[in-house]
């Protein structure tokens, strides 16, 4: 007979921080760093998906590393782990492949030294030394993941300083790069001139919601009389815009769509957090949600899993 797992109960749990955080910060002990990656994790141990998987003793499902930790963890608020378990949880949110909560940057701070913001930004591919299939598979999805990351993959030439200052000069070029999971495909839509009111509603308020999908755009134009065939310039396509073909078997309607990037905003001509950080705010939220004032805050809903 196999060993029955412990039944476990979230009411045994203490979520409510108590405080604890506003006299770390006031003495000054934590780091930018480390507020962001105690954020994170109080901001997942209220994850409803995250307790469900602790609750049925089940690992991470594809999920981040860091959320594994958090899934292992739950029962112990930041303040309780171990040293080395908060040490790996900040290498977490350093590592290129991080997925940060939408709208905050987790890239290292300056007092984290520069190793880290290096490894952070760079680092080099091995390609396989044999044309061996399992290596060669490995290595694609390797660099796959860098791409995921927004990395620009390069061949770059360092036999010479002088060459590698024209690479840089080169690389400093190229269009910035976003990570995949920052990018929106926003449906532009086009719709059919004879289209009710009521209908033409539900899509303007779907498209000011960021909900608008290529299926309502589909189901608008089957109700066309004469399905048409829309095509956008090329000419006047911007450098992000693209177009999705939708066909019915008799004719295909272009509906053009944009790529914009979520969460960020730019400041000063670089990438910046949509959000400000306020550690002592975030976490009163957290406080409100233990105590059943709201539902979830902000940061809570803009987390990511994967």
């Amino acid at each position: 007979m196999k060993d029955q797992k412990p039944t476990r109960d979230l009411s045994q749990i203490n979520f409510q921080s108590q405080h604890w955080w506003e006299g770390q910060l006031d003495k000054r002990t934590m780091s930018i760093d480390e507020e962001k990656a105690a954020l994170i994790y109080e901001g997942l141990r209220r994850r409803e998906e995250v307790q469900r998987a602790w609750l049925e003793h089940k690992g991470g499902n594809g999920w981040q590393q860091f959320v594994v930790v958090v899934v292992q963890q739950l029962h112990q608020s930041w303040e309780e782990l171990e040293i080395t378990t908060k040490q790996a949880l900040r290498d977490c949110i350093h590592s290129p492949f991080f997925i940060p909560p939408i709208g905050y940057s987790t890239f290292p701070d300056k007092t984290s030294g520069r190793e880290k913001q290096r490894r952070a930004s760079f680092q080099i591919l091995r390609v396989p030394e044999i044309d061996e299939p399992h290596a060669v598979k490995a290595f694609v999805k390797r660099a796959r993941q860098f791409a995921d990351a927004g990395f620009t993959i390069v061949a770059l030439d360092t036999k010479k300083h002088e060459r590698v200052h024209y690479a840089f000069k080169e690389i400093q070029r190229l269009p910035q790069t976003y990570r995949r999971a920052d990018l929106v495909h926003a449906a532009i839509a086009n719709l059919p001139p004879d289209l009710p009111e009521t209908d033409r509603a539900i899509l303007e308020r779907k498209k000011q919601d960021g909900t608008l999908t290529y299926g309502d755009l589909d189901e608008a134009w089957s109700k066309h009389e004469v399905r048409q065939h829309w095509k956008q310039d090329r000419r006047k396509r911007g450098p992000t815009e693209r177009a999705q073909v939708v066909s019915d078997g008799w004719q295909a309607v272009v509906f053009p769509f944009q790529t914009k990037v979520i969460g960020k905003r730019k400041a000063r001509n670089m990438l910046m957090e949509e959000k400000l950080f306020n550690v002592k705010q975030l976490f009163r939220d957290f406080e409100r949600i233990d105590l059943g004032l709201i539902p979830r805050s902000n940061v809570v809903k803009r987390l990511r899993l994967r």
